[in-house]
């Protein structure tokens, strides 16, 4: 299909308007012959804003800003986070339980929020090691949901910056039904452990 081009004379008035649309016209400059104060501005503008960053790169923080300590994922039964003589007696039970937490009863969730709110005030008074008791399992052998979910528990972004080691509890205890946990220091509080390497 053609297409037809029309064309027709401006009139005084459109013509008028061109010229006045002409004078506001800055020519583009090259940008070699930029000077370095624009090239600056250019650089350090904000790169446009996406729903995602392309990459996961760590940004770095600004000089102000708070440090945040990075914790690797707690394993019961495996206390890295302690002293050899201290993972020994959360392991063996031969440390003071200050406090103790029995989950029966208890949905999954109000469970999980229970456990973080029990955590948050036996360390605000002090405690260090307490016990959890969620149970052994269901029917016909089968693991508990909240023994099973415990340990994704302990690792939750909220929970985790308050655990320094987790083990399993010994048979009067509670056994396989049951966790000791081992909290960090809060600030304020001394040390009673004695010989935990890190807080």
């Amino acid at each position: 299909m053609a297409h037809h081009r029309l064309s027709r004379r401006l009139t005084d008035a459109e013509q008028n308007l061109w010229r006045e649309v002409i004078r506001t016209v800055t020519p583009i400059r090259c940008p070699a012959a930029s000077p370095a104060s624009d090239l600056q501005s250019v650089s350090s503008a904000p790169p446009p804003i996406s729903g995602r960053p392309a990459t996961y790169l760590p940004q770095p923080a600004s000089p102000g800003a708070p440090k945040r300590a990075a914790f690797g994922p707690v394993e019961i039964d495996a206390p890295e986070g302690t002293d050899r003589r201290t993972a020994q007696r959360l392991r063996r039970g031969r440390m003071t339980i200050d406090a103790r937490l029995d989950l029966h009863g208890f949905t999954v969730a109000q469970a999980q929020a229970r456990l973080l709110e029990f955590l948050r005030t036996v360390q605000a008074h002090g405690g260090r090691c307490v016990l959890v008791v969620t149970g052994k399992g269901g029917r016909n052998g089968a693991v508990g949901k909240l023994k099973a979910a415990l340990p994704e528990w302990i690792n939750d972004p909220l929970v985790r910056p308050l655990v320094l080691s987790a083990a399993r509890a010994r048979p009067r205890d509670g056994g396989d039904g049951a966790v000791y946990i081992l909290l960090r220091k809060a600030r304020g509080h001394a040390d009673r452990l004695g010989g935990e390497s890190q807080t």
